[in-house]
């Protein structure tokens, strides 16, 4: 019961904290952090060598999401999972359904990691 409850405290600090910085940066950063981008524009920041800042806030925002659905989930689904490979992944979805979300590609992938972490 005691380490239900100091697990929940920190994920309410982790969520405290992501939302001060969402609030603190400007509309365009903060519509990232919630992973409002499309699939396109993840294809076009993949694409484009000359803003590698985009693709590498794009990158770090779905490595970030999936550090802390698998914090959340208390899940390793991460180990032995290389990051180049998470990227590909995410590429082949993206090229699939450019109007979707990166969020719904990343919330699939997540599962498809826990499921073959399973087997």
């Amino acid at each position: 019961m005691i380490m239900i409850e100091k697990f929940q405290i920190k994920t309410i600090k982790c969520w405290l904290i992501v939302l001060t910085i969402s609030f603190s940066i400007n509309s365009v950063a903060s519509d990232l952090i919630v992973g409002t981008i499309s699939c396109k524009e993840w294809i076009e920041d993949r694409s484009n060598d000359t803003d590698s800042f985009n693709k590498s806030v794009d990158q770090s925002w779905v490595m970030g999401f999936l550090s802390a659905y698998a914090m959340a989930t208390r899940t390793n689904f991460l180990t032995n999972v290389k990051t180049q490979t998470i990227y590909d992944w995410m590429d082949k979805y993206c090229a699939s359904h450019p109007s979707n979300k990166i969020e719904d590609g990343v919330i699939i992938l997540a599962h498809e990691l826990i499921q073959k972490m399973k087997k």
